[in-house]
């Protein structure tokens, strides 16, 4: 509730402190912004983060739904607003425009990526119907399951075969 009400805050004082003109008159820099931060999203994703995670790699069909999912939002806001209005005495250098910039990236960032996300997922196949992914998880239970069973009767089989187990314990085991 608190991060609620601090993050509606935030989007009232730039609300508060932005020239709506301002920014249909700079919309061209927003989208360079906008598109700048989908560029330096995709070197993390795709370059990046192979390398950090390693073994552990994630799925590359996950790999667009990390990038289009980076929203910037009320952080950036923050930061952007906390910029003094002047510096060393002198008004701070294009600090409206920073302000909006950062609201325009913001803005196209919740619009567009936020209203897209589900689309975007569903197209990549990784969310399907509740009685899909619950057939699905029952599937690799049953799976590992049987995994289990065969490898505990390769061991007993093992144990047998070493004279670790007499006939009788290994017939009652592996009925």
């Amino acid at each position: 509730c608190l991060g609620f009400v601090a993050n509606s805050l935030v989007f009232l004082l730039i609300g508060v402190a932005l020239d709506p003109l301002q920014v249909a008159r700079n919309w061209w820099i927003i989208t360079i912004a906008f598109l700048a931060t989908l560029a330096g999203r995709a070197v993390v994703v795709f370059l990046v983060l192979p390398l950090l995670r390693g073994a552990q790699a994630i799925p590359a069909r996950y790999l667009p739904v990390l990038l289009w999912g980076g929203l910037r939002g009320a952080v950036s806001l923050a930061l952007a607003l906390s910029i003094p209005f002047t510096l060393g005495g002198a008004p701070f250098p294009h600090r409206d425009l920073l302000l909006t910039i950062t609201f325009g990236v913001v803005g196209a960032s919740l619009l567009l990526q936020g209203l897209t996300m589900a689309p975007l997922v569903q197209r990549l196949g990784l969310k399907g119907g509740q009685a899909e992914q619950g057939a699905e998880e029952e599937a690799n239970l049953l799976r590992a399951r049987l995994a289990a069973v065969e490898g505990a009767l390769l061991t007993l089989a093992h144990e047998h075969e070493r004279g670790e187990i007499g006939l009788l314990q290994f017939e009652r085991l592996s009925s």
